[in-house]
């Protein structure tokens, strides 16, 4: 399975824009939308094209898999991004 396109969604989520933001958003919707937000795919109008393809290269992986980012080995990357993007309160 080519996990490229969940790469390069996570890299642009490690960062501070609005874009980054949104795929945040996406990326952690997949690992638990209950608990860490859900998806508004309206979102994708406010994306560049590419980033767009990423996610439904993405949603294709997450149909043919039928996994959750953690299984796919991926659960210190969305870790990372929990603590960037839903600080607990101190």
């Amino acid at each position: 399975m080519n996990l490229d396109p969940v790469h390069r969604l996570l890299k642009l989520a490690r960062g501070n824009s609005g874009q980054a933001a949104l795929v945040a958003d996406f990326l952690l919707a997949w690992w638990n939308a209950r608990s860490l937000g859900g998806f508004d795919p309206t979102i994708l109008w406010a994306l560049d094209d590419e980033i767009c393809a990423d996610i439904i290269r993405c949603l294709h992986i997450i149909a043919e898999t039928r996994q959750y980012p953690d299984s796919l080995g991926l659960e210190a990357a969305f870790e990372e991004l929990v603590r960037h993007w839903r600080p607990v309160d101190q």
